[in-house]
């Protein structure tokens, strides 16, 4: 087994089988804590396990994104693709800078951002609310949240 692949997998089957992962907001913010804490173990090499889709962090209608506060993202497992992209300057149709603004919640702590994106199951534009954890002793931060 890959060892990125075997602390994420007994990270989950601690946390009950990856039980945090409820289809609600309390769940979407428990997945983003659970994730940041496993990325404070692994490192930025963490997050390619995070990038793949099917990871123990992506159940339901939750998945987790993972920035570095200078807007670039390192993993996004609805779009793999994205990874290693600076987003900084990344709108969301509303015209608001959504990956500056999670980073800026991330450099105070964490907390709810809210913002449109497309919502991978519907394909339609939706408003997103999502929990951004920044990871501790890092400038990575993850985002869980739930179209509304």
């Amino acid at each position: 087994m890959h060892r990125v692949l075997a602390p994420l997998i007994c990270l989950c089957m601690s946390a009950g089988t990856c039980a945090f992962a409820q289809d609600t907001l309390e769940g979407a913010k428990a997945m983003a804590i659970k994730a940041a804490a496993y990325l404070k173990q692994n490192g930025r090499e963490g997050a390619k396990a995070l990038n793949k889709p099917g990871n123990p962090f992506e159940k339901g209608a939750l998945y987790v994104l993972v920035f570095d506060q200078d807007g670039t993202c390192l993993a996004n497992p609805k779009a793999p693709g994205m990874a290693g992209q600076n987003l900084v300057n990344l709108k969301d149709p509303e015209g608001k800078l959504i990956t500056k603004d999670q980073g800026t919640i991330a450099k105070k702590g964490g907390g709810w951002a809210s913002y449109s994106w497309v919502n991978p199951a519907t394909s339609k534009v939706q408003r997103k609310k999502a929990w951004i954890q920044p990871v501790e002793g890092t400038t990575l931060y993850t985002n869980c949240g739930l179209f509304q």
